[in-house]
């Protein structure tokens, strides 16, 4: 059996050449991020889609209207069975849920992927949801293609969880001396809105008022008037530089 490619190629190279070997239609990995107003767009990267900047764009205006779980998947706790394994959607979902859904409305059928099978996998360290990689494929993968992309998750599982090691290494111990022990809802946040940690309260507040939520540290951060009593301290002596703790207070 032919081997997957490398992990010392770039990311782009590495699923062009997985894509090749396999020979599948098209390889999407896609890394969203959670911010205080809902989901966006991280990393993303597709190999042999005419369409890749569209799809992305696409993918990105849809995410940025999504709450809690999408794609039927929850991206908070990924689903265990969903791991670092291959799933082929139309095997799990009905057809007329699949075509109905609004990722398959808004995103695939605008560029005539709703015919295909999507097969995918929710590349996860532990329960952290790193990224969204799959195959668009007119038909079903056959056992050989099957077994070398499964192959390859491995590899991708340890490159992205290193990547996003190195990328919040100076969050850790930033997020673990301002969160820890603070009862009040907490968030370790960058300018973009980006959220690397919350708190338990934290969480609880993000699933009932996350559009309050976002506003109140936007302004917060802007140094204007809030929906709601945010405090925010800057994280530079903790080697954070341009991240902040944002806390929800009591009103007085």
């Amino acid at each position: 059996m032919r081997r997957a490619p490398e992990a010392s190629r770039s990311l782009s190279e590495s699923l062009a050449q997985l894509r090749e070997l396999a020979q599948v239609e098209t390889i999407v990995c896609a890394s969203p991020m959670q911010t205080t107003s809902g989901w966006a767009l991280d990393q993303f990267h597709a190999d042999d889609l005419e369409k890749a900047s569209r799809l992305r764009r696409l993918l990105a205006s849809y995410l940025v209207r999504t709450e809690g779980a999408y794609g039927w998947f929850d991206p908070l706790t990924p689903e265990r069975d969903q791991r670092n394994v291959l799933v082929d959607v139309q095997q799990r979902i009905p057809d007329e849920e699949f075509q109905a859904s609004r990722i398959c409305l808004e995103v695939l059928r605008p560029l005539q992927l709703h015919r295909h099978h999507v097969i995918r996998s929710l590349i996860c360290d532990g329960e952290t949801f790193l990224a969204w990689f799959g195959v668009f494929h007119p038909e079903p993968l056959s056992p050989q293609q099957h077994a070398l992309l499964e192959g390859a998750l491995p590899t991708l599982q340890r490159r992205l969880a290193l990547e996003m090691q190195l990328e919040v290494a100076p969050l850790i111990s930033a997020a673990i001396t301002a969160l820890d022990g603070i009862a009040a809802p907490a968030f370790i946040v960058a300018a973009s809105g980006r959220i690397f940690d919350v708190n338990d309260a934290a969480r609880a507040m993000l699933a009932t008022s996350r559009t309050e939520v976002s506003q109140s540290i936007t302004a917060a951060l802007a140094h204007e008037a809030s929906p709601l009593p945010v405090e925010v301290i800057a994280l530079d002596e903790y080697g954070a530089a341009d991240h902040w703790l944002a806390v929800v207070r009591s009103a007085r």
